[in-house]
Parts: C-alpha cells; structure tokens; sequence
C-alpha cells in the first residue's frame, strides 16, 4: 500500500470515529426497543453481507448489506446501533481471509 492509500483510510477512519462519537454524545440513554432494533438490524447486515453474490464472469462480488444498514438509520438512530453495525462489520470482516486487514478497516470505517 502506498502512503497516500494509508493516510487516505487513516482519514476516512478518523472522520468515521468523529462521527459515532457526535452521534453518541447526541443520543438519549439506550432503550430495550433500541437495543433490539439495533440487533436486529445488525444481524440482519451480517447474514446479507456473509450471503454476498460473485458477479458473472468477474472475481468481484455484491451484497444487499446496505439495505438493512439504512433501514437501521430510520428505525434507530441512536449510538448503540452503531457499535452493533460495527461488531458486525468486524465479525463479518474477520470471516474474511480474502483481502488485506487495511481493506477491512476502510469497509468498518
């Protein structure tokens, strides 16, 4: 990896940790209803993305991980989905013996 691809994600990985901790600071104190949405739609990530599909004829493959992220957005905004997108994120990634640990960290972030 070149320099300018590590201060690139080191970057993407600071504006990220920005955010969750504005999100965190803003939020009320965690709910049951909350905290079961945020698992749920955390687990709901995971599956899609460890069920990601090889494109044809190409060694890329594609995923519909966003759709429950997203949905997550609107049911929960709160910092506990966050840190549950993100244990799934990390779960998801560790499974994942295919690509570089940078790569992984840019796709948490």
């Amino acid at each position: 990896m070149t320099k300018s691809v590590r201060g690139y994600v080191g970057g993407i990985v600071g504006l990220g940790s920005l955010a969750a901790y504005w999100v965190f600071a803003a939020s009320a104190p965690v709910s049951m209803p909350l905290l079961r949405a945020a698992i749920c739609f955390a687990t709901l990530t995971a599956l899609c993305e460890l069920l990601a599909y090889k494109k044809a004829a190409r060694s890329e493959s594609g995923s519909i991980a966003f759709l429950p992220m997203l949905a997550s957005v609107v049911v929960a905004p709160h910092w506990i989905t966050i840190a549950c997108l993100a244990l799934a994120a990390v779960v998801v990634e560790a499974n994942r013996n295919r690509h570089a640990p940078i790569k992984g960290l840019f796709n948490l972030a």
